[in-house]
């Protein structure tokens, strides 16, 4: 709706997670994820973050892992300051998903927006996106990873899960995808920098 480019941020860890699996890498390795990492710049112009197997639920789980090694962090982090400081031309903004996004990528982004919902509601959402009308029967276990998840990541030492101060908290528990994006849209277009 902003012909803004996006980056799914979480894609990239989801990727060097996956890279590592697929070579039979160590996930808890720091230098297999490096590399993992490294490898990740050549490819992204090859439409890789396209791949489905990066949204699987072992994507988000090896994507924790490797997420918590600072060398990795480091090497993904020139590439979305990148993304968000010069987008693709001609378009006036970009729009990063990411853990922390608000908090380390861009500090100093003009609107930050902590998107949220409670675990059994995540839980529900995602089995449902990777099950169909089979979500039921995998509900708990995807509930428990979320949660470990959460936890993994809100607790490490390196950019942990949380809002920024000035960020936008958004509990999308008992909202419809329609009714998230009026209400964040409506945010948008009230923004000063919008209009320029």
């Amino acid at each position: 709706a902003l012909k803004f480019p996006v980056l799914d941020t979480g894609l990239l860890y989801r990727a060097v997670g996956w890279l590592v699996k697929q070579h039979n890498g160590d996930l808890h390795n720091e230098t297999v994820a490096l590399k993992a990492a490294d490898q990740l710049q050549d490819l992204l112009g090859l439409d890789f973050l396209d791949n489905a197997d990066l949204r699987s639920i072992s994507s988000g789980e090896a994507a924790s892992i490797v997420s918590a090694f600072p060398s990795v962090r480091q090497s993904l982090f020139t590439l979305q300051r990148q993304f968000a400081l010069f987008p693709p031309h001609p378009a006036k903004g970009a729009i990063l998903d990411g853990r922390d996004i608000g908090t380390v990528i861009c500090p100093d982004a003009p609107i930050k927006l902590y998107v949220t919902a409670s675990p059994d509601i995540r839980a529900e959402r995602r089995a449902r996106a990777e099950f169909g009308e089979a979500w039921h029967d995998h509900f708990e276990e995807v509930r428990q990873q979320t949660i470990i998840r959460d936890t993994r990541d809100s607790t490490r030492t390196i950019a942990p899960l949380k809002p920024a101060e000035d960020a936008i908290i958004i509990d999308t528990s008992a909202l419809t995808p329609d009714q998230v994006f009026d209400y964040v849209y409506n945010i948008i277009q009230k923004h000063p920098l919008y209009c320029l």
